[in-house]
């Protein structure tokens, strides 16, 4: 049986939580990955009976986070893999002021 796989970051709290709990799913594996465990997010999938599999890491270490997430989809039956959808919803405040006193790195 194909299922769904969502990657989604930032789902440990506020609108990243609010979305991860939607999407969970018997028919989804929602893989979370943000710089907290939700325990609330982790025991709904559970009663949900829903595949869910959740990690802390900084996304601002790439090459990290670039080879964990390439492993961890090689280890997943592609042949089982219906669809697949990234949402990029981690993020950070930067400094706030006008754009012209921001300087380019930030």
């Amino acid at each position: 049986m194909t299922h769904s796989l969502t990657i989604l970051t930032g789902g440990s709290r506020g609108m990243g939580l609010h979305m991860a709990l939607q999407l969970l799913s018997p028919q989804r594996h929602l893989l979370c990955i943000s710089r907290h465990v939700n325990r609330q997010l982790a025991d709904e999938a559970q009663r949900l009976n829903a595949p869910f599999t959740q990690w802390t890491q900084d996304l601002a270490d790439t090459t990290t986070a670039a080879q964990r997430l390439q492993a961890w989809l090689a280890e997943q039956d592609a042949a089982q893999v219906a669809s697949a959808t990234l949402i990029n919803n981690a993020g950070v405040i930067p400094r706030i002021g006008p754009l012209e006193d921001c300087p380019p790195e930030d």
